[in-house]
């Protein structure tokens, strides 16, 4: 019984001629005629390629029944017959039977961006860009009076007195706590380093010991501080006492070494006035030590370090900010279902009123945002990615895009007429996503041709220039202070009295234009007279007087550096 149920294989080496098969049937018992034979109208001869598309799958399980695929799915419409008789047949066919294994295909994949070549998605996008009126009405904030103040007010907004005191106090206890006796740090010391930190990052020399040298030393900074004091009260700085800190609070906030700081500095920012228009942005505190939210962006000048997201005017002051934590970040507003960059432009917008409208780049624009700023009064716009459009917007193929003359531009509005994406072609495609701006007022402007070595005039939609001109107001980097360090905590230090000098500056300026000023100073002209300010105001003749040999034993270990 056994031998009989056995399935046997044919050899696939033997060949018979059609005059042979005719004969065996011809002598064959069989009746092949039954009630069947009545011919059915509705029935169509197999093609050739569902004859291939059979003996193709029925050799890939022979194990299966073949009385059961009597429905054969009819070929892709995007493959011709000629194309899949051609993938059929050959060696690959062969090979294919033989092994009984699906053949992976070699292709790569690649995500589906909607475009007008895709006939079953129905285009949405074709209504007429209506936006709505968002009005700010004015005046919306406290303005600063700030007539006649010298360059340590403007400071002293950010980081005043208070705030110097309470890290003079935790680093003396630091010190006691860890070796045995106090710093000796005073309020005015302290404001004497700060002055000195400012020179340093005015001047820009290499290594810190070159500031002390025979040969490149700068006497205002060896006559405000011995180059042992300096490095002692370098390492020792402490925003608050650890052991004031409970443990739940540690796990909490991952900043909570520089909390205090950072808060105040950003109190004295929430102060500034906004402008209507506002831009948020990532900012990068350079660390390239180690750190548990280290964090790197490739856009950034100096990519490696802690991410902030800023809130800004066009001008570049700082108005808000807030440290990228991981997965502490924003956790209420990520628990209603908005991803990491919503969330912070969610987050920084709490301090704005109604009515403003916000720039922002492609990592934090969505659909979704825009519309939820919408419904607070907002209006938004930002460049965004291809994979972050809806399917139903049905934009022009790349390649077909590619191929238009620069300054081409492609608009779709949703048919509500409250957001519109326009696609600009500059010396690559550049898409826009706005709910107030489209291509209503466009201009020209002056792009480098690098096939033709000229400037050429381009048209460009008013959405690219509003973008370009209210976007990146984040620049620190005209002189900060870089100095090396392996804490992290120094470093957001540096970057917060930066950050406090950069708006000090910004906020003189306005007030400079406001009084007919023509010719108004740099900003590291001004670091500078602001550092030497405090130096001079500061300075106790006999702090130099004391010896730096009873400072050496708070020093920690360091690589000696040969001085020039």
């Amino acid at each position: 019984m056994a031998s009989r149920s056995r399935r046997i294989e044919p050899r696939s080496g033997i060949a018979c001629s059609d005059d042979t098969v005719l004969a065996l049937l011809e002598e064959s018992d069989v009746d092949f005629s039954s009630d069947d034979d009545t011919q059915n109208p509705t029935y169509n001869e197999p093609t050739e390629i569902a004859t291939q598309e059979r003996r193709r799958y029925d050799s890939s399980d022979s194990s299966v029944n073949s009385d059961s695929y009597d429905v054969v799915e009819p070929p892709s419409p995007a493959l011709s017959s000629e194309s899949i008789i051609r993938q059929a047949t050959g060696s690959g066919l062969r090979q294919a039977r033989s092994s009984r294994r699906p053949r992976r295909s070699t292709q790569p994949t690649y995500r589906q961006i909607p475009s007008q070549s895709q006939p079953d998605v129905v285009d949405l996008w074709t209504g007429n860009f209506e936006p709505l009126e968002v009005n700010l009405y004015e005046p919306t904030y406290v303005p600063n009076f700030d007539h006649g103040w010298s360059y340590e007010q403007f400071f002293e907004r950010y980081i005043n007195e208070q705030i110097l005191l309470q890290i003079v106090d935790c680093t003396n206890r630091t010190a006691v706590h860890v070796k045995g006796r106090s710093l000796g740090l005073t309020v005015k010391e302290l404001k004497v380093y700060i002055g000195v930190t400012m020179i340093m990052a005015s001047l820009q020399y290499p290594q810190i010991d070159m500031y002390w040298s025979s040969k490149w030393k700068q006497p205002i900074v060896t006559s405000a501080m011995t180059r042992l004091r300096f490095y002692a009260i370098r390492t020792s700085l402490k925003v608050v006492y650890d052991l004031d800190v409970i443990v739940e609070e540690r796990q909490k906030d991952k900043i909570w070494k520089v909390r205090p700081l950072f808060e105040k500095v950003r109190q004295g920012c929430l102060l500034q006035p906004r402008t209507a228009k506002m831009s948020i942005d990532e900012m990068i505190i350079p660390f390239t030590g180690q750190c548990c939210i280290r964090q790197y962006n490739p856009n950034k000048p100096n990519p490696l370090g802690l991410k902030v997201f800023a809130l800004a005017t066009p001008q570049g002051m700082v108005i808000d900010f807030e440290i990228y934590q991981g997965d502490k970040t924003f956790p209420e507003i990520r628990q209603m279902g908005f991803g990491l960059g919503e969330a912070a432009i969610l987050r920084l917008t709490e301090a704005l009123v109604p009515g403003h409208h916000i720039f922002f780049d492609r990592y934090f624009t969505t659909i979704k945002l825009c519309d939820e700023l919408l419904n607070k009064s907002f209006h938004a716009t930002g460049t965004i990615m291809r994979n972050r459009l809806p399917k139903n917007c049905m934009m022009e193929e790349d390649k077909s895009f590619m191929k238009k003359q620069r300054g081409y531009c492609e608009i779709k509005t949703r048919v509500d007429g409250k957001m519109a994406v326009t696609r600009w072609m500059d010396n690559k495609p550049v898409v826009m996503l706005s709910t107030r701006l489209s291509n209503r007022h466009a201009d020209e402007c002056e792009r480098w041709s690098k096939k033709n070595k000229v400037y050429e005039r381009v048209r460009r939609p008013e959405v690219i220039k509003e973008n370009n001109e209210n976007m990146g107001g984040l620049d620190l980097a005209v002189c900060p202070s870089r100095n090396r360090t392996k804490k992290w905590t120094i470093r957001v230090i540096s970057h917060m009295i930066d950050l406090a000098v950069a708006n000090s500056y910004l906020q003189f300026k306005q007030r400079e234009k406001k009084k007919g000023v023509k010719n108004v100073i740099g900003i590291r002209e001004f670091k500078m007279e602001l550092g030497e300010k405090l130096i001079a105001d500061n300075l106790d003749s006999t702090d130099t007087d004391d010896p730096a040999d009873e400072f050496k034993e708070l020093l920690l270990k360091h690589k000696k550096h040969k001085l020039f």
